[in-house]
């Protein structure tokens, strides 16, 4: 037992099994991401939505997360003047749920080095948003179940991404947070 101690091969053995639990443990706390859908209320109305047969009542200007799997889901939503029956399919970990059908976007950052940055920001199409002209690769939603994004309506963009390639993410914004956070560049 002594010789096994002292073997290199032993310690070798410990420092890689010490780097693994390490690694594991920074991808829990740091990188892995929660699986869940916000339920987006952007209106100036309080909103009662039914979804799933569980009752979530959604404040004016403001979202809920719920955890959905992937499948089919039902929803009645319920916004004082109307009352809409349906139903959709989650296909992603993560998603905003829009029973208002209101104006989302979905924006992706670019990350890493490129030698001509200008020149692949003036390649990408523009999008016109209230009569101002906006560029990049930008997807506009409006539709009920809005996936597709790697950061949330809470999440900011990350700064630095650790990587040696160019590299994108992407991030979903309610109109005018949008318009705030592209006039902020």
């Amino acid at each position: 037992m002594k010789n096994l101690l002292n073997s290199p091969s032993f310690f070798g053995f410990c420092v890689a099994f010490l780097v693994a639990i390490g690694g594991l443990a920074y991808y829990v706390y740091f990188i892995k991401k929660e699986n869940f859908h916000y339920i987006d209320n952007p209106t100036d109305k309080e909103m009662t939505v039914f979804l799933d047969n569980k009752t979530h009542q959604i404040p004016p200007k403001s979202f809920i997360k719920i955890e959905l799997k992937k499948g089919k889901h039902s929803i009645i939503i319920k916004d004082g003047t109307t009352k809409k029956d349906t139903f959709f399919f989650v296909n992603d970990k993560n998603g905003v749920i829009n029973p208002s059908l209101s104006d989302y976007y979905i924006y992706k950052k670019y990350y890493g080095y490129r030698t001509n940055k200008d020149s692949i920001i003036d390649a990408l199409p523009k999008i016109e948003i209230n009569k101002m002209y906006y560029k990049g690769n930008i997807v506009h939603c409006h539709d009920l179940n809005v996936e597709g994004f790697d950061f949330g309506l809470d999440e900011p963009f990350p700064t630095v991404i650790q990587k040696d390639t160019l590299n994108e993410r992407s991030k979903v914004f309610r109109q005018q947070d949008f318009v705030d956070f592209y006039n902020g560049l």
